[in-house]
């Protein structure tokens, strides 16, 4: 058996072709345009340079490696086996038509158009090399130009499947009713798909950065996941099923961020884009700060304009109770003014009697306490004034008029009370106003100034009288 190179220039040809070369004759020349036979063996590299088609045949060398050149447009309808390693240079195109086999550890390079339509086969270790473009499946039903991508994939659902010890996996274009892009788990009706790109997804809908970075809509992520949208960008988290329908939305626009609930519409999370720093920090703790970033309280409000403060407001109508606390003992708010030092405490005692105290810092005890039988205590003095106090310092102008005391007598012996005076019955009703009675116990006081005065007037002038009879009586 000879193993020199041979060229194939054939003619129309029939009949069974065991082609062989000398080692020293020059390559045998047949001039044709097709080559036709039932089988073709090579034991050295071949060269096709017309158009070469073999029917129910297969190409076999015998040897490690050989070089098949194909200038020509061949079609080898039987299929190609090689026994050891091959390299296929088709600058004219070679459509295999029918399996191509490769035996154990054997390495296949195809150069050019190479068009299999059939299956390629390794019987162990198998390793292929392609240089140019390769089209698979049913729509590669003859050679044309290369594809754009080393690889074409063309069929009516075209995919790729992977299949080994574990879990079957396959890439899958359009398989359903919606044109996508699909990574699926599984074989048969219903494997799972958990990733899918529907067909007409706008450009960088995805992007995983060097870093690791993912964007959504952006190719430059500026963090760990990156939203970019022309129109308020949001997040959506959903609940179907289990305990119930529920979904809740993260939204970010120049409007602000928001908590949406999507069942409701409504907003119970909001923050404004002018919002400062610290407006709400939640300490490790669980401890609130507002407006600072170390709260040292529950909730802890800090401002520096002047307007820290706590508005309770409701608009409905009917009485609530509106501020409360509530302690397993006593307890006490603070008034702190860090300007002059001082501070107040009111509070509810914890020991019996359990009074509410008011009670500066200095430890001299309470400046007021109040019993629950409405004692009151002050050890200090008691002023009362308000604007609507009327002094009845008029008493003394000279046109007040001064009621008789037959008149008072009178009205005591009908009403049981001194006039201007509350009755008990009205105290009992109504209350006490201290400072209304303050000022109606010092009108009676001024009044009876006046009836003592006007009796001095009228004693002086009974004692003259009385001096004078005296006197008369003595002569």
């Amino acid at each position: 058996m000879i193993q020199s190179p041979i060229s194939i220039r054939a003619n129309t040809a029939t009949g069974l072709f065991l082609l062989l070369a000398a080692p020293l004759l020059p390559p045998s020349v047949v001039s044709a345009q097709t080559l036709q036979g039932t089988g073709l063996l090579i034991t050295g590299d071949a060269t096709v340079t017309g158009n070469a088609t073999l029917l129910n045949s297969s190409v076999q060398n015998q040897l490690n490696s050989f070089e098949l050149t194909v200038t020509g447009s061949s079609t080898f309808i039987g299929g190609m086996t090689a026994l050891g390693q091959i390299t296929v240079q088709a600058s004219g195109g070679l459509d295999v038509r029918g399996p191509l086999s490769v035996a154990a550890n054997a390495t296949t390079t195809l150069d050019g158009p190479v068009q299999i339509n059939g299956t390629l086969e390794a019987t162990s270790s198998f390793a292929a090399a392609m240089k140019g473009g390769a089209c698979i499946g049913s729509g590669c039903n003859s050679l044309g130009p290369l594809p754009d991508a080393p690889l074409l994939v063309k069929d009516t659902t075209p995919g790729i499947e992977f299949s080994g010890n574990g879990p079957d996996w396959d890439i899958s274009i359009n398989a359903g009713s919606i044109d996508s892009f699909a990574i699926r788990e599984g074989s048969g009706s219903f494997p799972t798909a958990p990733f899918t790109i529907e067909s007409g997804a706008p450009e960088n809908s995805l992007w995983i950065a060097a870093d690791g970075r993912i964007g959504l809509g952006t190719t430059l992520p500026q963090a760990d996941f990156h939203v970019v949208s022309g129109d308020s960008p949001a997040i959506m988290l959903q609940q179907l099923g289990g305990f119930g329908n529920q979904g809740w939305e993260l939204i970010g626009n120049e409007a602000g961020f928001f908590v949406r609930n999507s069942e409701t519409a409504g907003l119970p999370f909001a923050v404004d884009p002018g919002a400062p720093g610290n407006a709400l920090r939640i300490a490790g703790g669980g401890d609130i700060g507002l407006g600072t970033s170390a709260p040292s309280a529950p909730l802890h409000i800090i401002r520096s304009n002047g307007n820290a403060r706590i508005l309770l407001e409701d608009s409905s109508p009917g009485v609530q109770e509106m501020f409360a606390m509530r302690n397993h003992g006593g307890s006490y708010f603070t008034l702190d003014n860090t300007q002059s030092g001082t501070t107040w405490f009111f509070t509810h005692e914890n020991s019996a009697p359990n009074r509410f105290i008011i009670a500066d810092a200095v430890a001299d005890g309470p400046e007021m306490s109040l019993t629950a039988d409405g004692v009151l205590t002050v050890p200090g003095g008691f002023v009362v004034g308000s604007t609507a106090l009327n002094v009845p310092d008029y008493v003394f102008e000279p046109e007040y008029d001064l009621k008789p005391l037959s008149e008072v007598s009178a009205f005591i012996a009908e009403q049981g009370h001194l006039p201007d005076v509350p009755s008990a019955a009205e105290v009992e009703d109504q209350g006490l106003d201290m400072a209304r009675m303050q000022m109606a116990l010092l009108k009676k006081v001024e009044e009876l100034t006046l009836y003592t005065l006007a009796q001095e007037v009228e004693l002086t002038r009974l004692r003259a009288l009385e001096a004078r009879l005296e006197a008369l009586e003595a002569r």
